[in-house]
């Protein structure tokens, strides 16, 4: 039986679930587990810095049992560590051994803010780096908008960013990527939804999944991760799925892909591209029971695709 591998940097606390949330995402992946033993494939974890030639020396299993076996083989990894600076040397390394999901080449280019901006500004707002506290006063005094977005050029829910006034700028010590500001407050209206958002796009191998709204529990970041509440929408528009299509098209030389890209509507109709991700979550957006179904077609998805990259 052919074994899939979950990557993971360390053994994650919700594999001894304490907390709510921890127990969503420990159900969320045994989930997985489960749905590719169905599919006639065993599904372990095992730890990035484990693994060698095609293997580790101790895996978790995944599925309605968790345990610890000894020396697995694998065939396909599904990669859900951060990036690091170092993911050349270290993710490139195991593809020559064993295929990843996704393409180490296409999570760098989600993980990384500039490269996602440089590569798709045709469908994004400007944005700039600055590397020290007066090239980003210089700068906000350019940008057309009172407050600006600044964020860490790496990163991904929402960590490290802000929305600032002219008047009131951080101080800061590393690069950063800097952006004017879009105002949603408008809502989408071709959905009918009202306030402030953000809109998330769950793709396969160019394939739309399906999506769902995000709204900032307060201020204007409407990360999960930092207590956004999540709508789901039966409806893409048009004008996503164009965008959609023209990002797929770059990214479909790098192989079966799973990712999710963010759009923020400015003035209720016109969708401007945030970021992508290439390692969306599969256990904090499906929290209600109506989007219990969407969860398990997301996770199947993503088992077809580690599927396609098997030889």
């Amino acid at each position: 039986m052919k074994t899939i591998c979950v990557l993971w940097t360390a053994y994650p606390r919700w594999l001894n679930p304490t907390s709510k949330k921890e127990k969503q995402t420990f159900e969320a992946f045994n989930l997985l587990g489960e749905l590719g033993n169905k599919k006639g494939y065993n599904v372990v974890l095992g730890l990035e810095k484990n693994y060698s030639s095609g293997s580790f020396p101790e895996v978790i299993t995944l599925g309605k049992k968790n345990t610890k076996i000894r020396n697995q083989k694998v065939d396909v990894i599904l990669d859900r560590c951060w990036n690091s600076k170092t993911w050349k040397k270290s993710k490139l390394k195991i593809q020559e051994t064993t295929p990843l999901l996704n393409n180490p080449i296409l999570n760098n280019i989600c993980w990384d803010k500039f490269k996602t901006t440089d590569l798709f500004q045709k469908f994004m707002i400007p944005s700039y780096i600055v590397s020290t506290n007066q090239e980003l006063q210089d700068l906000a005094k350019k940008l057309p908008t009172n407050k600006i977005v600044i964020k860490p050029n790496t990163g991904i829910m929402g960590r490290g960013v802000q929305i600032r006034s002219k008047e009131n700028l951080p101080r800061i010590r590393t690069k950063k990527l800097v952006q004017r500001f879009i105002d949603t407050s408008q809502g989408i209206k071709e959905l009918d939804i009202k306030g402030t958002h953000d809109f998330r796009v769950l793709v396969l191998s160019g394939k739309i999944l399906h999506a769902y709204v995000r709204k900032p529990k307060e201020g204007l970041v409407a990360n999960i991760a930092l207590g956004g509440s999540v709508q789901h929408v039966e409806k893409v528009p048009q004008k996503v799925k164009n965008i959609i299509k023209k990002i797929d098209d770059k990214l479909k030389k790098y192989g079966p892909r799973v990712y999710s890209a963010d759009f923020l509507f400015e003035n209720g109709t016109n969708p401007i591209l945030s970021e992508l991700e290439s390692t969306p979550v599969i256990d904090s957006a499906y929290k209600a029971d109506s989007s219990k179904n969407k969860q398990r077609a997301f996770i199947g998805g993503i088992i077809d695709e580690l599927i396609k990259l098997i030889k």
